[in-house]
């Protein structure tokens, strides 16, 4: 709610606010909306650049990656000891180097976790079951 004008107690006033925000020229934007006494919640959504639309992509975090990072994530509920890069590349037809590069990175970022060297896998309370 920072994003809006809180210093002169804008939201305060309100009974809800929505916050759209995405990148520049991106086709995908997050839409926060927060209600006074309801449950607030966070859409995902891409504009269609033929009709210039706005549609609902998704509701979770997930849906806010990119598809790379979606694509291992959904590998690894699939595969719940997880893997090491190279047969995660392979079964994904990704490249090798990629994958090597952006692991750590979901690492860093808590979306997966190390067991140990050269092994990645998803943390126990992200699997599904």
């Amino acid at each position: 709610m920072q994003k809006i004008s809180g210093s002169q107690g804008m939201t305060a006033v309100t009974d809800g606010n929505a916050v759209l925000s995405r990148h520049t020229a991106a086709r995908q934007c997050v839409l926060n909306i927060r209600p006074r006494n309801a449950e607030e919640s966070e859409l995902v959504l891409e504009r269609d650049p033929n009709t210039l639309r706005w549609h609902v992509i998704g509701v979770d975090e997930r849906s806010q990656l990119s598809q790379t990072r979606q694509t291992i994530l959904a590998w690894m509920d699939t595969h719940p000891d997880g893997g090491q890069p190279k047969t995660i590349a392979h079964d994904l037809g990704l490249s090798s180097d990629s994958i090597r590069q952006l692991l750590p990175q979901m690492f860093n970022d808590r979306q997966l976790t190390k067991p140990q060297r050269g092994w990645y896998s998803r943390p126990v309370e992200a699997s599904t079951t």
